[in-house]
């Protein structure tokens, strides 16, 4: 085969494989069109240099801290609670032994 065939070849895959990923795309904006858009939008903001924007930390920061509060503070608080709870139920153990008569205590039955 001569260069000429097979670069015609490969243009034709790549025009074939570029048709499939437009009706890919055009299928999904249909299914999906929020995610899409939300997608599009992503790589306009990467694209357009707002990785390393004041906006994108702020934006990164205010993520952590929703983040911890949704889920490490439910965490934190579930533990304190257990913590109580197991130091509640040591005291009511501690008092109930306490007020069992020990050997020396206890009376003699005639």
């Amino acid at each position: 085969m001569s260069r000429a065939t097979v670069a015609l070849d490969e243009a034709s895959a790549l025009k074939e494989r570029g048709q499939n990923l437009w009706h890919l795309a055009e299928r999904e904006m249909h299914d999906r069109p929020w995610r899409t858009s939300a997608l599009a939008l992503g790589a306009g903001y990467l694209l357009g240099g707002g990785l390393f924007s004041s906006l994108t930390a702020r934006l990164l920061a205010l993520g952590v801290r929703v983040g911890l509060r949704v889920g490490v503070a439910p965490l934190v608080a579930a533990g304190v609670s257990e913590w109580v709870g197991q130091s509640f139920e040591k005291t009511e153990d501690e008092d109930r032994h306490s007020s069992e008569p020990t050997p020396s205590r206890r009376r003699r039955s005639s």
